[in-house]
């Protein structure tokens, strides 16, 4: 099978939006997943979370802990 030079340059466009649809369905997946396993964690009482204030940089600092069963 012989592509031409238009033919290949389609089939690259092809699949490159195919893989950026892929790749964005797959992220939203795993962002709804890693959310729900956060909140029940945190109902199960096994995620606990604490703010600090960095004062050199004036950002604030999340420190999240998850505790075993």
């Amino acid at each position: 099978m012989v592509f031409t030079m238009e033919g290949f340059i389609l089939y690259n466009i092809i699949m490159a939006t195919v893989s950026w649809y892929l790749s964005k369905w797959q992220g939203k997946k795993e962002y709804d997943n890693g959310f729900m396993d956060a909140v029940q964690l945190h109902s199960e009482g096994r995620l606990s979370y604490t703010v600090e204030q960095d004062v050199e940089e004036g950002v604030a600092l999340l420190t999240i802990e998850v505790t075993d069963e």
